[in-house]
């Protein structure tokens, strides 16, 4: 709670990020690589107001309709501050947790990225 109190009024785009991040690994206990290919497509607001997650496939589960992770409201709140701030929201293939930029800009990424060591 320290960090929420710290990070969630925050104008830092990566602190925004940082702390959706953590709400949403340790509200659905996702891998840090499937939520690192979470794109903003399948973020889905339901009528009650909550965000969906919706995963085409997991390290475990890869031949069925993948997996549908509901998020809390503290976490669809983090969430949704992340996207309007970053401008993410109307970027359906970027990258839900994008870098951000020095300059406190989100970069609209939609291409995994291969590591720097190939």
């Amino acid at each position: 709670m320290k960090l929420d109190a710290a990070w969630a009024e925050s104008s830092h785009l990566l602190e925004l990020r940082d702390l959706a991040f953590l709400h949403i690994a340790y509200a659905t206990l996702l891998r840090i690589s499937e939520l690192g290919r979470l794109r903003i497509r399948d973020v889905t607001r339901v009528a009650d107001g909550r965000i969906i997650l919706d995963l085409a496939w997991t390290k475990t589960i890869v031949q069925t309709g993948g997996l549908i992770k509901a998020l809390g409201d503290l976490s669809t709140e983090h969430l949704t501050r992340r996207l309007m701030a970053s401008g993410l929201a109307s970027e359906p293939d970027a990258f839900t947790f994008a870098p951000v930029h020095r300059t406190n800009k989100a970069r609209v990424s939609t291409k995994i990225r291969s590591p720097r060591w190939r």
